[in-house]
């Protein structure tokens, strides 16, 4: 993942292995929530191929319960 230079904005061309980041992203959040989580998605233009995209990737969770979160573990 590049990521962007602060104060700027750059575009770059699809980049396949965003899926596979996101993959990952996803398996790390799933393993830190747990069931706490009711959906978990990739968000944003890094999602939509074939599209130029800022080189971040997105990532939407939709949790059961904040008070669920253990703050001081993480």
């Amino acid at each position: 993942m590049l990521g962007v230079e602060r104060y700027k904005v750059a575009l770059v061309p699809h980049d396949n292995n965003w899926e596979n980041e996101y993959k990952f992203i996803e398996n790390e959040i799933k393993s830190i929530l747990g069931d706490n989580i009711i959906e978990i998605h990739h968000v944003g233009s890094t999602a939509i191929k074939g599209i130029s995209a800022k080189p971040i990737l997105d990532v939407a969770v939709v949790i059961k319960s904040v008070d669920a979160l253990n703050f001081a573990g993480m």
